[in-house]
């Protein structure tokens, strides 16, 4: 069978083309956009499993349905092979066997085909068809892409005015969400990724961002926008409490591999706590993800390995902390001689005393940190309730050390 050329103006074009490759192949086919949207789907409808009627009625894949792929490694796949793939049935989530493929331009992913299965599982001249149908589609699905690029980050007014809280009220935000063809899942965070640039030397870093985020299986992104020089995304949960272990591992790997996409750039991501029902409290979480950024860049130390609001811990008062010390002129008199000692005699006991605090105190822990003998930590903490008149039984003098070493005092 010929391919079918689009024509310019021609609206109908992709939604015959996906009755051609549907011809072609004896089966239902499906083309969706790098969201799982519908762009177009074939009038053969044989043996139509229930997710495929769904998606054609909801004109995007279920949400469930799109966390399955993503945790099975379906999309992974799809994104990282240039030829179709076959899908084994999950029966758990009504989806039947198929067969797909990416649609790449330029070698992004701009689409998917897919192809359900009805009477047999396809052959090897089916998954040639499969590919040639996507190299047939790929100029169409580029130009389409081009232009929700520039409608998501151009025209980015969702995101903008629900982390600035400008609806009123939540049905406001679902209705209007449901209005761009983004229906909003029960249970959500908000999170955003800095790259340490000004706005203006942000743009061409963006798009490769997206699909770095994409990929992330972990991480199921609903809409993003450029936010202040930062990359913003609502993401949906896929439960309040237990899914956060998967998505700090997600978060992780995001970070790691944005570090790798761009070598010398300092990139830290942020993440807001886990908001249920109400999409007015989005920019409560967006406030949350911010804040955890800030806060990494700033005390990069007492941060720690935080990724997001609910794991910084006492990380969450340095801010205060610092601005106080700050305005007030406030001086640690422990520390302070204690400086002024490593100053004059070219020691360390300041660092010792960081270090020991960090550890709560533990002699043990703290010595293996500073690879030395436990014997010799004991002689340096005698040495520095000497020279300082510090406590290290006392929680207020711990307590006051520990806060004023940690920011930035």
């Amino acid at each position: 069978m010929a391919l079918a050329v689009p024509s310019e103006g021609d609206g109908g074009w992709l939604e015959r083309r996906a009755d051609e490759i549907s011809q072609m192949l004896r089966c239902p086919v499906t083309i969706e956009d790098t969201e799982h949207r519908v762009l177009a789907y074939s009038m053969h409808e044989q043996n139509a499993d229930a997710i495929r009627i769904a998606t054609i009625i909801g004109r995007r894949v279920p949400e469930h349905v799109v966390r399955s792929l993503r945790e099975k490694g379906v999309i992974r796949r799809l994104q990282r092979e240039d030829g179709p793939i076959r899908i084994e049935a999950m029966e758990e989530i009504g989806l039947g066997a198929r067969a797909a493929v990416s649609v790449r331009s330029g070698g992004r992913v701009v689409g998917y085909i897919w192809a359900a299965e009805t009477d047999r599982p396809p052959d090897e001249s089916d998954m040639d068809k499969l590919r040639r149908a996507a190299e047939s589609i790929a100029g169409e699905l580029h130009r389409r892409n081009e232009v929700r690029w520039r409608s998501d980050f151009e025209q980015g007014a969702f995101l903008v005015r629900l982390v600035e809280g400008r609806f009123l009220s939540d049905e406001e935000i679902r209705a209007h969400a449901e209005g761009l063809g983004r229906p909003l899942p029960e249970i959500f965070r908000m999170a955003a990724i800095d790259f340490d640039l000004e706005p203006s030397s942000l743009w061409p870093l963006l798009r490769r961002s997206v699909e770095i985020l994409e990929e992330e299986p972990g991480v199921c992104r609903l809409t993003h926008a450029a936010i202040e020089g930062r990359l913003v995304f609502l993401a949906g949960m896929s439960s309040a409490r237990g899914s956060k272990r998967g998505w700090r591992s997600s978060l992780e790997r995001l970070e790691g591999r944005l570090g790798l996409a761009f070598p010398g750039r300092r990139i830290t991501v942020g993440a807001g706590s886990i908001k249920d029902n109400d999409y007015t409290l989005a920019s409560d979480s967006y406030r949350e993800a911010i804040k955890t950024i800030e806060v990494r860049k700033r005390f990069p130390g007492a941060s720690g390995s935080s990724l997001s609001y609910e794991e910084l811990g006492y990380a969450h008062f340095l801010p205060a902390v610092a601005e106080t010390i700050r305005t007030e002129r406030i001086t640690n008199v422990h520390v302070a001689l204690l400086r002024e000692y490593d100053r004059k005699h070219q020691t360390d006991l300041t660092y010792t005393l960081s270090v020991l605090l960090a550890c709560d105190c533990s002699v043990r822990e703290a010595a293996e940190r500073l690879h030395v003998h436990p014997n010799t930590l004991s002689y340096r903490i005698a040495r520095m309730n000497e020279i300082s008149g510090i406590d290290l039984k006392n929680m207020a003098d711990k307590v006051a050390a520990f806060l004023y070493l940690h920011s930035g005092g």
